[in-house]
Parts: structure tokens; C-alpha cells; sequence
């Protein structure tokens, strides 16, 4: 060990208590901590300047992927990106640099903290919706539930050009059986914010799981890589097959709890299904607003739920009119079910 070099880090801070839930126990969980080792040999073959900056870098902003940088300089002299061992410079900010998604940098002023409005709600709506598909693929027997949203919250945002970096925590109702109190995931994604588009070309960068997720593994259908995609049915019995997704009439009390208004904290939604096949189709139409008997609505969200675990469905939805309201992106409303 007296000519090795060594980097201790840990992959990632508190993660499994009500802390990681709040803005700074998720700065922590991005930025755990990272020491380094360094034997007198490896000094006198690194050089004095190395050291230098090293000691330097300490207390000054820095990511892993700079850690990357120095193992492969550490590894062959000829790649010129030496990393940690060269002086980091003082004006870095968390717009200039490195960093994967997704991160939580610990610049002040980086992130722009926003109030829950429900004018983000068609934005939460997105995501759920990218992360339903998601969480239809990767469940093939349907044990896992698509992600009903019954809030959100944590939200910041950062400009990015004439992109909005826009973060936030969705809470939806655990599985039967599961000792969450409720379940949540962390979502990223991008949206123009230019006025004259005619779309808002959304698109999801991250998604994350932040409530535990591990009691899932009883009644999850899905490949273990995969669990952190999972909301199932824990008193269902192992070795029982679920159906793809619930009937139309059990459906329908799992998602609202009277029709067709419900109030909510933020928001008044009024929800619909209405029968395309018959125990095989149905389209769910919900309507946000942000007061009760409002004529103009916040956001329309439309979803086609295939019942059948046996048939798939091409479906597209063509919207023929739109009064004041701008489409999430361009895409076609077109998917398999």
C-alpha cells in the first residue's frame, strides 16, 4: 500500500429516512463524502505541484467526474486531463460544471426554489405519464401498479437558455400491504419556456425513487434492476398471476374518491372513463383546475388503460381543437397498450 494512491467515497448519502426527503437531505444524498490517502511514495512520484492542488481542492467544488479524470491520468501520463491533481479553478459554479443526472449541486442561488402552484401540475402529469410507460414494459404480468400521482412537492428550477430545468418530488399511495406511509419519486425534465412555440417540447431527463422500495420484492413482476420502478399488491399471493390492470368499475374508486369533483389541496380535479371495448379498453380523461366551477382549466391529461393481459392495442389521440392551452411537445399521442 506504500505506492498506492487511495480514493475512499461513499456512492451516496442518507437515503431511507424522512430526512432524504427534504431539499437538504437531498443535497447530502449528492454529495457524500470523499477523502484521499496518499502515501509518502506516491508523493515524491506525483510531484509537489500535484500535492499542491490536491490539498488545494479540498475546499474547492468539485464532482466525480473529476475523481474519473485523475484515475485516468493516474493510470496512463499521456492522457492530458489531470484532474484533481491539477488546481480546480475558484469561479467554478454548478451551471460550468460536470455533473450527471440526476444532481443536486450545493451552489447557492443554483436552484430557484417554486411554490407547489398548480401550474406545474400539466409538468407532473408528463412525467407520471413517461414513467407509467416505463413501468409497463419493464412489468410484463401487470403486478405492478401505474403511478397514480396525489401530489407533489420540492419543486426548483433552473434557466438553462430558453430551456426551464424544472425538479420535483411526486407522492402517490403505497401498496397494499406496504408500510410506506406513502411512496415518492424524483423527476427532472426540460421544457422550452419560449412564449411563441406552439408546444412546451417537455422532455423527461431523470426519475429517481426516493421512498423505500425493497418490501416490493414479494409481489413485484419485474427485473431486479427494475424494482425501483414498483408500487404492487403485497397481499397478493406469490404465486397468483394479476391481471394486466384492474376493471374499469374496480379502477375508477382507486383513483378518485367520488365523481366527479375532488378536492385537493392545491387543485380541483374532475375525472371520467368512458368504455372503448368492453373489459378490454377505456380512456381516462382528467381535467385540473385550480378552483371549483372554473370554466378554464389548468391542464387535461387523457390515458388509455388496456385491462387484457392477453391483447395489446395500437392507440392514438387526435386532438382536433385546443382553446388556451399549449401541448407538452410536439410528439404524436400515439403508443402501444
Amino acid at each position: 500500500l506504500e505506492n498506492t494512491i487511495t480514493f475512499l467515497f461513499a456512492d451516496h448519502g442518507n437515503t431511507y429516512t424522512g430526512y432524504a426527503s427534504t431539499l437538504d437531505g437531498r443535497h447530502e444524498q449528492f454529495n457524500p463524502h470523499f477523502f484521499t490517502i496518499v502515501p509518502g511514495n506516491v508523493v515524491g512520484k506525483i510531484g509537489k505541484s500535484s500535492m499542491d492542488a490536491l490539498r488545494r481542492n479540498r475546499l474547492r467544488m468539485v464532482t466525480l467526474i473529476d475523481l474519473h479524470h485523475t484515475v485516468k491520468h493516474l493510470a496512463n501520463t499521456n492522457y492530458q486531463n489531470k484532474g484533481l491533481l491539477t488546481e480546480v479553478p475558484t469561479n467554478r459554479t454548478c451551471s460550468t460544471v460536470e455533473l450527471s443526472t440526476p444532481s443536486y449541486c450545493i451552489c447557492k442561488g443554483w436552484r430557484k426554489t417554486e411554490q407547489n402552484k398548480t401550474l406545474f401540475w400539466p409538468f407532473v402529469e408528463f412525467a407520471v405519464g413517461q414513467l407509467n410507460n416505463i413501468i409497463s414494459d419493464a412489468s410484463p404480468k401487470g403486478r405492478c401498479k401505474r403511478l397514480v400521482p396525489s401530489g407533489f412537492e420540492s419543486l426548483s428550477t433552473i434557466l438553462a437558455g430558453s430551456n426551464i430545468d424544472l425538479s420535483f418530488d411526486v407522492l402517490a399511495k403505497p401498496g397494499p400491504g406496504s408500510s410506506n406511509a406513502e411512496d415518492k419519486f424524483s423527476f427532472q425534465i426540460l421544457y422550452q419556456r419560449k412564449m411563441k412555440l406552439k408546444t412546451f417540447n417537455t422532455k423527461l431527463v431523470s426519475y429517481s425513487r426516493i421512498s423505500p422500495y425493497g418490501g416490493y420484492k414479494k409481489c413485484s413482476d419485474t427485473k431486479p434492476n427494475d424494482l425501483r420502478l414498483c408500487i404492487c399488491d403485497l397481499n397478493l399471493p406469490s404465486n397468483k398471476s394479476a391481471p394486466k390492470l384492474l376493471t374499469p368499475y374496480n379502477l375508477l374508486p382507486a383513483r378518485i374518491d367520488y365523481v366527479p369533483t375532488i378536492k385537493r389541496k392545491d387543485f380541483f380535479s374532475n375525472e371520467s372513463i368512458s368504455i372503448i371495448q368492453k373489459e378490454y379498453l377505456s380512456l381516462i380523461k382528467r381535467d385540473i383546475y385550480e378552483k371549483p366551477n372554473q370554466k378554464s382549466r389548468t391542464s387535461t391529461t387523457f390515458e388509455v388503460v388496456n385491462y387484457s393481459s392477453h391483447r395489446t392495442y395500437e392507440v392514438s389521440i387526435n386532438v382536433i381543437r385546443l382553446d388556451n392551452i399549449k401541448p407538452m411537445s410536439d410528439h404524436k399521442c400515439k403508443n402501444t397498450v
